[in-house]
């Protein structure tokens, strides 16, 4: 200022002086300046510092979103879009305000202050969202910095999706999700382990199914040989005894062990329905002469309890694929019911009818879709609404007044209701206590719901049976040559013409099979399966008669090394047990047994199968009697003994120039001994070896 005022009179070739004081001495045109620098002081007021704009940086033509007057507004918030900016301020100070510098802060991103001298502005760029606060502060020429600030606090939003409730979302998500995640896992393990535990239990099921149907199957063994003893002997009294009052009381006797044996049957029902070995065996049939067959049974039990019986069909002919002999245990069972339940002068009345569907008729009587419907009703006692639903549980008896008169075993319903479904039909009560009761029998027509191994083109029979009794004729050579190896000749005289081997472990049954065949047959006995094996290898019967369930070794190992044996193959096995399952009997029949009886059984039966086998064994010999051993595929011949047979005929045909060859040499070649060798030659030629020798040389 001083200058400035000395600009305008100062002369540049003026003498200038100085004092002792320091005192200066400037001459100018208008006269003396004099001045002591001594005097001259610092600017003691610093400048006043606002902020004078908020933009965006580098965004003219943007606006920021507030409508306030910046240089007093204390905050502003700001979307997180707007986080560019740009901060203007200036230092109010009216002496050489050019001259001012400046520093600021903004908090929460700058760790110090920053110092830019005279630049009167400051960006920041990509600030994140936040609480930020800007301060600014400046110092005049002389850098005597004021102590007011200026500040204004910027509050930059954050984006929806960073927002707290956005991050309370994620986390109440992902703690669902992880929720979610565990509670699926833990749900997967423990359905895991439920699977496992079911799969464990289901073999456990499976395991005690099959233990129980083979107690079943024991104990019916058990309860089958004694019946055995009671119905053979009872039936062989009952034909000899004379006295008509003895007679009928063994008739009693009779009828119940019968009964005791219709128990049993069920049981090893049930248990083959359990374990599901029980299978359909269906065929196409007429169901109604069938059915009028079975209620005609019972006509003379129907008399004799002074009871009507009915039979009611409008129609003569319905086919439908039914297994025989599963529904004949159904409507017995149901017929054996209503008799048990209707008094004297009642009525039993049993109805056939059809109710076909709107398809047209595969075949003459039989019909596509629909079913058979056979009703059985009574007027017996009926039963009460209340246990309706529970008649058909296993072991279920109906209580009350009637118990004692038509108490049961509660096991035939139980299974009329499971063989019923086996044929996928359905079985309905309707009943009325103190009027009667009606069971409703529905199976399909057709056989589109049966699967393919549940169809049968014909049912199976059994074997038929002859009636003659064979005659084996043995023709050989001097007793000297015949029997030098095992017998003696006075043993041959008193042998009868068959030899029969019977094998069982019961003493009882044993003995109780030989009385019966003692007066026909030459009988030898064996206490088990080894002892048999023992006995025909030594004796070589000409039948062995076995049971199955034996100690040391049972009757299908027995058979499979009797059939497999050169020396007993030819030798004809009946298997005599009460292991009623078809599977049994497949493997028998497999193994190569020639008969199958099953216990308790009638001893006119065995009789009949073995003279039956006999008489089999006679046609084959006179087939090679008439033929040579040439032809081998006459039936019933093993394949054992044709190979035999074979090895036999190239033995002599060898020989047949050798003049000595002998029966001695003839049993050498074949490897086996002199009566073995007899014993197979005569069994499946009917001729000694000396004439089978003789008659393939002629």
């Amino acid at each position: 200022m001083i200058e400035n005022k000395l600009s305008n009179v100062f002369n540049f070739l003026a003498c200038t002086g100085k004092g002792i004081d320091g005192t200066m001495y400037i001459n100018t045109r208008k006269g003396v300046v004099i001045f002591n620098p001594a005097n001259v002081k610092d600017d003691p007021t610093p400048p006043q510092v606002v902020i004078s704009n908020l933009s965006l940086f580098n965004r003219p033509k943007e606006k920021l979103n507030y409508n306030s007057f910046i240089p007093e507004t204390k905050e502003i918030t700001l979307p997180y879009d707007q986080n560019d900016l740009r901060f203007d301020y200036i230092g109010l100070q009216f002496n050489e305000p050019a001259k001012n510098i400046y520093r600021y802060i903004l908090e929460n991103f700058d760790n110090d202050w920053v110092e830019v001298g005279i630049q009167r502005n400051a960006t920041y760029t990509n600030l994140n969202p936040g609480e930020y606060v800007f301060r600014v502060t400046a110092a005049n020429r002389d850098g005597v910095w004021s102590n007011n600030e200026a500040s204004i606090k910027i509050i930059i939003t954050p984006p929806w999706w960073k927002t707290w409730w956005a991050y309370l979302l994620y986390t109440l998500t992902i703690l669902s999700i992880f929720i979610t995640s565990t509670r699926f896992y833990l749900n997967r393990q423990r359905l895991r382990q439920k699977l496992i535990l079911e799969s464990e239990h289901a073999e456990k099921l499976e395991e005690v199914a099959q233990m129980k149907s083979d107690f079943f199957t024991n104990i019916s063994h058990e309860f089958r040989t004694p019946l055995t003893l009671i119905l053979g002997p009872v039936k062989q009294v009952i034909e000899k005894i004379k006295d008509t009052k003895i007679k009928e009381e063994l008739n009693i006797v009779h009828k119940n062990a019968n009964n005791l044996l219709g128990l049993v049957n069920q049981l090893l029902d049930i248990s083959k329905l359990e374990s599901g070995n029980m299978k359909l065996k269906t065929f196409p049939m007429n169901v109604i002469p069938f059915l009028k067959a079975l209620v005609h049974s019972f006509a003379s039990y129907a008399e004799r309890k002074n009871i009507a019986l009915r039979f009611i069909s409008q129609e003569n002919e319905i086919i439908a694929y039914i297994d025989k002999d599963k529904v004949e245990k159904i409507i017995v069972n149901i017929l054996s019911n209503a008799f048990k339940f209707t008094p004297e002068g009642g009525l039993i009345e049993v109805a056939i009818k059809s109710k076909p569907s709107s398809f047209p008729p595969l075949a003459k009587g039989e019909l596509k879709g629909g079913s058979v419907e056979i009703s059985i009703r009574d007027t017996g006692i009926g039963i009460s609404k209340e246990k309706i639903p529970k008649v058909f549980d296993r072991f279920y008896q109906v209580d009350g007044n009637h118990k004692s008169e038509y108490e049961g075993t509660g096991i035939g319903l139980a299974l009329t209701k499971e063989l019923v479904e086996l044929h996928h039909g359905k079985i309905a009560i309707d009943s009325v206590e103190g009027k009667g009761t009606t069971f409703i029998v529905s199976i399909p027509l057709g056989n589109e719901h049966l699967a393919p191994e549940e169809i049968c083109d014909a049912p199976e029979a059994e074997a038929t049976m002859a009636d003659s009794k064979p005659k084996t004729i043995f023709i050989g050579e001097s007793k000297e040559e015949l029997f030098a190896d095992k017998k003696s000749y006075s043993d041959l005289d008193n042998e009868k013409e068959e030899t029969i081997l019977i094998v069982e472990d019961n003493t009882d049954v044993r003995n109780y099979i030989k009385n019966n065949l003692e007066n026909d047959y030459r009988v030898l006995e064996a206490i088990d399966g080894e002892d048999g094996w023992n006995n025909s290898v030594q004796n070589l019967p000409d039948i062995v008669v076995s049971d199955v369930m034996m100690p040391k070794m049972d009757g299908f190992t027995l058979l499979e090394k009797l059939k497999t044996d050169e020396r007993t193959s030819h030798i004809p096995v009946i298997l005599l047990t009460a292991r009623a399952a078809s599977e049994d009997k497949i493997e028998g029949y497999k193994t190569g047994a020639d008969a199958y009886i099953m216990k308790p059984f009638d001893t006119n039966e065995l009789k009949a199968r073995i003279k039956n086998l006999l008489e089999q064994r006679k046609r084959i010999q006179q087939h090679f009697q008439r033929k040579g051993i040439f032809d081998l595929d006459k039936p019933g011949v093993t394949s054992v003994d044709k190979k035999f047979l074979r090895k036999a005929f190239d033995t002599i045909t060898q020989n047949i120039s050798d003049p000595i060859f002998s029966v001695e040499s003839f049993a050498e070649n074949m490897a086996i001994s002199r009566y073995v060798l007899y014993k197979k030659i005569v069994s499946l030629t009917g001729e000694t070896p000396v004439e089978l020798i003789r008659r393939i040389r002629l």
